[in-house]
Order: C-alpha cells, then structure tokens, then sequence
C-alpha cells in the first residue's frame, strides 16, 4: 500500500500544469540553465591564463593516462579469458575424442544416476552427461542446484555451448555429436587476484600519472607564460619609466614572432620618439633668433611710440623696423609652415590618390614664377601618373622649383625635365596587362646659380642644414628636407649633382607609369 500510494503523494505536491504553465516553466528552466552556462563562463573566463593553460594540460594528461589505464586493464583480461576458454575448448574436445565417461559404479546408472563433478588436472573439474541422461529426456530435475539455467540449456539441448563466469569459477558446457554433455569448470582465483593486482598498479600507476599530470600543466603552463610575461613586464616598465628596451628573443615559435612584432614596435616608437625630440629641438633652435630679433625690433618701436619727448626716431628708421618687423613674422611663418609639413610627411599618411606629375610640375612654375617673373623656365614635361599623396608631392614638388629659383641670378634660367627610366620588358609587359606595368621616371632641376660645393651635396637633405653661402638667403633649412621625405615616402629616391653650367641639379627619380 505504500508503495501504491507514493507515487500519488509525490504527485498531490505540485497542481496539475496546463500547457501554458508548463511552457513557462520550461522557459524558466531553460533561463536558469543558460544563467549557470554563462556563470560558469564567466568563472572560466575569469581565471588567469595561466591556470587555465595548466588547467587543460592536466586534464589533456589526464584523460590520456585513464583512456590507456583502462584500455591496458580491458586488453590484459580479454587475453586472459581467452586463454581460460582455449583451455577449456582444448580439454573437452579432449574428453570428446577420447569417448570418456566415468563408469557406472561411481555415477550409477538408469534411475540411480546422480550427476557429480570430478576433479582433473590443472584445476579443472568435470562432468560427462552419458546420452541417455541428456537431450529432451534429461532428468532437469537431477541437475538443478548443481548446473546453472544455461548449462541446463546445453543439457536438454536447446543450445549447442555456452561459456560462464561465476565468482572463481570459469565453466564450459558442450553437446558432443554422440548425445554426451561434457561440463568444465576452471578454478579462476588466481587470475582473479592478479587482475586485482594489476587493477591495484594501474589505479597507482594512473594516480602517479595525474599528479605528474598536474606538475607537467603547471611546467607547460610557465613555459607557455614566461614570454607573455617578459612582454608584460616590459610594457609595465616602459609606461613605468618611458625606455623603450628590446626584449631577447629566446625562441622561433608564435611567441617568439609575438616578441619581434614588439621589438618592432619598440623601434617605431623609438625612432618616432626621436625624431620628436630632434623636431623639438631644433624648431626651438631655429625659432629662437627671429623671435630674439622681432622682439628687439617690437620693443624699439614701442619705446619710439612711448617717448613724447626727447629725440624719437626717424621716419625711415621706423619704416626700416616696420619692414623688419614684417619679414621676420613671415620667415617665422614660413619656418612653422615648414614644420607642420615636415610633422605631416612624419606621420605617414595612407597613399590613396592617383596624381599626374606633370600637372603638379606646371603648377608649381606658375606659383614661382609670380615670386621670381625675372627667372625662366625651360621645361620638357611627359605624361607620367603614379599613386601617392597629391598634396605632399606637390609641396615637394614646389620646393625644388623654389629653390632653383632662389638660387638662379636675374635674367637665370631654371631647367626641368622628365626622362622615363624602365626596360623594354616591363613595357611590354605594361603593353598586354590590364593594369600598366610599374616603370620610373627621373625628374631634373637646374639652376643658373652658384652650385652645391662636393662637400655639401650629402648634406643639404638634411633638417635644418644651411651652408654658408646659404645663411644669407632667406628660408628655414627645411625645404629640401620635406623633399627627401615626401620622395622616400612614394618609393624614390633624390640626389644633389652639379647641373651642366656649374649650377645646382637635383635628380629625383619616382616609380609610376605613362598614361
């Protein structure tokens, strides 16, 4: 009755559900059931990397030791139990051939007949069922307690063998072809007990092997680790104190490659960190003598304004100062334009446009030729397009043109041309393509002026260099450094050479192709 009415109790402690209810309680499981997924996420997530990397490691080990522990145990018996039952086929084939069968005096005979098990060698003992105590006229009733069901089955014929295991006994039962059933049993105990010691030192052996498990996790996890952890450190230590120090790179693998990307980065903000500092100080340099020289002119102007009596200074003077004045604030404009051009060429802006250089060149001319109309320009222009940044190369562009006018005498005359410079291969190429073939192009400035002495020519690229001729001529020693820049930034290259007439020739050779 109890057990009748339990279920009924177990029922009477929830209402019944109607179909509503019970999608919102399914939804509700479903709700708690993703929460715990995401908690334990979130758990998983918040553990450190490197017990995490320890963590899969030991369980990798793990899960390897107990697949070979229990697969060495599952082989070890298989083996053995087919080794018993080789056995006991091979002794009751034995029996069979031999037509044994013990004599009636000791198993009786018709009704007296009392099935018994005789010991034999190797701890095996026997029972031959004569034919006429078995088949379907087998007395069951003699063998029961003494067979079990499927020998039984064997005895009255139902199946033809059967092998069985119970406790330290192996048994084999089979119905030879003459009517007789032959019965083994093998004492099993001690394969028992030395699968039982086997089972002992696989279950210590696996132990052994999940703790070294564990320790092998933790090696890995800190071998993994260290290179993340030199990164770490070194970050720390440059946000710490602003050196930027190489990390050693002590391997070839992923973490190695992750330590040379940082190396390189290391670089790039060292060199960009230089090359702020070098900017810095030498605008600080460069802007220090006409900020000097302006303030000296301002004040002398305000104290003329300021003197109602005593001697002032001349009208001239003050138109001299005035003048001053006027050309120092634009050599300083002209001096910050230059900087902010040489930060932008700095900062490496993508190169997206495509530009027609001989268009640019054209341009620039008639901007300089406004400044200089006594200068002239002969000029021998090809079609050339290339793709970079048409603003900065029209400023470079502009700069050598300004400077070999500068540099050229009233009535001079200022050299440009363009010159293709690629093999017949690559125009032919350039011929069958969709796309045309990349070639270059060298561009020539000349001038009629004084030259670029052998000993200046490496240097006149350089920021904020101006020879001695040169300190007398108005300009910030920057122009032809943005030049440099702007030309190395698309790919070419700008040399310092000595123009036919003795004067200064720039050659700057750029890749692109014709249109």
């Amino acid at each position: 009755m109890i057990l009748r009415r339990l279920p009924e109790d177990l029922l009477s402690v929830e209402p019944d559900l109607t179909s509503s209810d019970q999608e919102e309680a399914d939804v509700r499981s479903d709700s708690r059931r993703g929460r715990l997924v995401q908690s334990l996420r979130f758990s998983v997530r918040g553990l450190s990397l490197r017990v995490r990397l320890a963590a899969l490691t030991a369980i990798v080990v793990m899960l390897c030791i107990a697949i070979i522990t229990f697969s060495s145990y599952a082989t070890v018996k298989q083996v053995l139990s087919q080794e018993m039952d080789k056995t006991l086929q091979t002794q009751a084939q034995s029996y069979i051939d031999s037509g044994f069968e013990f004599p009636v005096t000791e198993t009786g005979e018709g009704e007296d007949y009392r099935p018994r098990f005789f010991d034999s060698d190797n701890n095996m003992s026997v029972l031959v069922v004569p034919a006429e105590q078995a088949g379907r006229r087998a007395p069951v009733h003699k063998f029961e307690g003494i067979l079990s069901p499927n020998e039984i089955s064997v005895l009255v014929g139902d199946d033809p063998y059967t092998f069985e295991s119970e406790g330290d006994k192996r048994s084999f039962a089979i119905a030879a072809l003459d009517g007789r059933v032959i019965v083994l049993r093998l004492d099993i105990a001690f394969t028992n007990q030395t699968l039982e010691s086997l089972w002992l030192v696989l279950i210590l052996i696996a132990v052994t092997g999940f703790i070294a498990s564990i320790i092998a996790g933790i090696a890995v996890a800190n071998s993994g680790i260290q290179p993340i952890t030199r990164l770490r450190r070194a970050a720390d230590e440059v946000s710490r104190t602003g050196e930027l120090r190489q990390i050693p790179v002590y391997s070839h693998d992923e973490l190695g490659a992750l330590t040379d990307s940082f190396n390189n980065m290391m670089n790039a903000l060292q060199e960009a960190q230089t090359k702020q500092k070098n900017l810095v100080a030498d605008a600080s340099h460069e802007l220090k003598t006409p900020l000097t020289s302006l303030r000296t002119n301002v004040e002398l102007l305000m104290l003329a304004s300021q003197r109602k009596d005593g001697p002032g200074i001349s009208d001239q003077d003050r138109k001299d100062l005035e003048r001053d004045v006027i050309a120092q604030i634009d050599e300083m404009s002209g001096l910050i334009g230059d900087l902010v051009d040489l930060a932008r060429e700095d900062s490496n802006p993508e190169v997206l446009s495509t530009v027609e250089i001989s268009e640019l060149i054209t341009q620039g001319i008639e901007r300089v030729q406004r400044r200089r109309p006594d200068v002239t320009f002969d000029t021998h222009l090809i079609d050339w397009r290339l793709q970079g940044d048409s603003f900065a190369l029209s400023r470079a562009l502009l700069n050598l043109l300004d400077n070999a006018a500068k540099w050229s005498p009233e009535g001079g005359v200022v050299r440009v041309w363009m010159q293709p410079i690629g093999s017949e291969d690559s125009e032919a190429t350039g011929s069958d393509a969709d796309v045309p073939a990349q070639q270059e192009v060298e561009i020539r400035v000349a001038d009629s002026g004084p030259g670029i002495p052998q000993q200046d020519r490496g240097k006149v690229f350089d920021r904020f260099y101006r020879s001695i001729k040169a300190r007398s001529m108005p300009g910030s020693g920057l122009g032809l450094a943005i030049v440099k820049q702007v030309i190395e930034r698309h790919h070419g290259v700008i040399v310092a050479d000595e123009s036919d007439d003795g004067g200064a020739l720039m050659r700057a050779v750029l890749p692109g192709h014709p249109d």
